[in-house]
């Protein structure tokens, strides 16, 4: 490839050229892979503005396919929790994407794997992942899934990639299996992992006589919230006994101990985490002992805390914002995860935004952003723009901030 025919920016990672050519697509002499300019130059500001190592962009890019031949080490394993369920036909569960790196460093993850009839998905998310950087969001469709994301600090332990809410429609046996993946170390050169795949076995069975129907008028199943107190409700009938259990495990059940109350229970104080409640009508069995029937389950999904920034700062103008300051910025959630971002300039409204976000009005003195859970919570973060900025303006938002806040909490306590 000439490099004169091509306007170009490099980076001295080994073996990484990226070339920009007539300014519409950016080309990897490696691979011949295509990404627009709009890709490239998010991936580019990223790196070069976030104040994060090279070593984001070694996972950045290798995430594209654009290594040339990486060295392949040692192993690390991918695997899926629970790794057995039975669920009732119509009933969702969610099933944790997980790797232990075997004490490894890693920096970078794409996992991607595959769910036999009859089980469907609902939803791929990274509540609760270690990964803080999402370069794209979860894909699930068709029976397909993947997760791309990185650390740029590494990550070493066993944690979680991402969630995959599923559901049973219809009757008979399904499994969850890698299709592939891709990990790197945390190290100057591009070192790839072999992992060792692990697998999901989910038993799709029809509602027996002794199913129970929950619902709760504090919770719902398919939300995050804020709410500490959980109300569980059933059709308790008088002459039965009932076993229950609530759990963050999503592989935990009830035992054959009868529970009280019965019909209409809560579950105050609770903290931030994905909670099983399980129950079982008791039964007696051959020898007069009491044993637990089918198994009926109710989540609640719960977020108190607000995301955390990792940096937010504006950056001069380069070439291709046409010379406009910009702003770059990410945060981390930890719990349900960053859903989006809002900016408001000059005390306007707030309006959604995606980082790098270009501003238009060069004279602009104050920016305020927010980063918001998919539980609402959230945090903000006020940037200088001009170092003419007024005293006035800085006090107009704070009054802003403090009100969207009194909202907030006002919202929050209605339950």
């Amino acid at each position: 490839m000439a490099g004169k025919k091509y306007s170009h920016f490099y980076y001295p990672v080994d073996r990484i050229v990226i070339y920009i050519k007539n300014k519409k697509l950016i080309h990897s002499a490696s691979s011949g892979l295509m990404l627009s300019q709009a890709e490239a130059l998010k991936i580019k500001m990223q790196i070069k503005y976030f104040n994060i190592k090279i070593k984001l962009l070694v996972f950045a890019l290798a995430l594209f396919e654009l290594f040339a031949s990486p060295t392949f080490v040692g192993a690390a394993e991918l695997y899926f929790y629970p790794a057995e369920q039975t669920l009732v036909t119509g009933e969702t569960a969610i099933v944790e994407v997980r790797l232990n790196t075997e004490g490894k460093s890693i920096n970078a993850v794409e996992v991607s794997g595959v769910a036999m009839d009859p089980l469907e998905f609902l939803e791929a998310e990274f509540s609760g992942s270690f990964l803080p950087v999402v370069v794209e969001k979860p894909e699930f469709k068709d029976g397909n899934f993947r997760f791309v994301g990185g650390v740029p600090n590494g990550f070493v332990g066993d944690g979680i990639i991402g969630r995959l809410i599923v559901r049973a429609r219809g009757e008979g046996a399904s499994e969850l299996s890698f299709a592939g993946a891709r990990l790197f170390l945390n190290s100057e050169n591009p070192e790839e992992i072999i992992p060792k795949f692990g697998s999901a076995k989910l038993l799709m069975a029809p509602k027996a006589a002794d199913y129970i129907a929950l619902s709760s008028k504090s919770h719902s199943e398919d939300k995050w919230d804020t709410h500490q107190t959980l109300y569980i409700a059933w059709d308790a009938k008088q002459e039965k006994e009932y076993s229950y259990r609530l759990s963050k495990s999503p592989a935990d059940a009830p035992d054959a101990t009868p529970d009280l109350p019965a019909g209409d229970i809560k579950f105050e104080g609770l903290e931030d985490g994905i909670y099983y409640f399980t129950i079982c009508e008791l039964h007696k069995n051959e020898t007069g002992e009491s044993a637990c029937g089918t198994v009926s389950r109710f989540r609640a999904m719960i977020d108190l805390t607000a995301p955390v920034w990792i940096s937010a700062h504006v950056s001069e103008g380069i070439p291709e914002t046409e010379s406009q300051k910009f702003v770059s910025f990410i945060a981390n959630d930890n719990i349900s995860g960053v859903n989006r971002y809002e900016i408001s300039v000059d005390s306007s409204g707030f309006k959604p935004v995606e980082s790098p976000h270009v501003l238009v009005d060069e004279d602009a003195e104050i920016a305020v952003l927010k980063a918001i859970d998919r539980a609402g919570n959230e945090t903000a973060k006020i940037i200088e723009l001009s170092p003419k900025t007024s005293g006035k303006k800085y006090i107009y938002i704070l009054l802003a901030l403090a009100v969207s806040g009194l909202i907030g909490l006002i919202l929050r306590k209605r339950l």
